[in-house]
């Protein structure tokens, strides 16, 4: 339950908010009533067009590299594996790996992802994205590793018995 929370919020830190634009492109009809002149509201056509175009400033390459440093910061702090123990029922280790697949978003080859990246490599002193590749190996070695494959679940052990015993 955990995981998957941990999952979500994450998703949405990354990907950012819901938005509830339609996906693509849409008109709105022409009124089809007739306005009175005298409507404050009413708006003549216009013969001129304008047009206004905004453009962006390039991206900082500071501000790229402090965003995917960030970002791999809390990927960092999310593949910690200081809850590992051994011995652990596969059923409840199953749902820690949904956080490797969040975790592996920033890892994708994505123009985003690598435009950021390589703000970062810029930079010599961070690892980059090997560090969360290798972060990322740890997390599911450790979780494996952990798992008792001869756990005992009287569920799943009576239904085994029952298969057998319909033999």
């Amino acid at each position: 339950e955990q995981a998957a929370a941990a999952q979500a919020v994450l998703q949405a830190m990354l990907m950012g908010p819901p938005t509830t634009l339609p996906p693509f492109p849409t008109r709105t009809r022409k009124p089809t009533t007739p306005m009175d002149p005298n409507d404050p509201n009413y708006v003549t056509e216009s013969i001129g067009t304008t047009t206004s175009t905004t453009t962006l400033p390039p991206p900082d390459e500071a501000m790229l590299r402090k965003t995917m440093l960030g970002r791999q910061n809390i990927m960092t702090n999310m593949l910690k594996t200081d809850a590992v123990s051994e011995g652990q029922d596969p059923v409840d280790v199953e749902g820690r790996f949904a956080v490797s697949m969040v975790a592996s978003a920033i890892l994708s080859g994505g123009e985003d992802n690598q435009l950021h990246w390589d703000a970062v490599h810029q930079e010599p002193e961070h690892d980059g994205p090997m560090k969360t590749a290798r972060e990322i190996e740890e997390y599911m070695i450790a979780w494996v590793g952990s798992v008792n494959t001869t756990a005992f679940d009287p569920d799943r052990a009576k239904d085994d018995f029952d298969k057998a015993k319909k033999k």
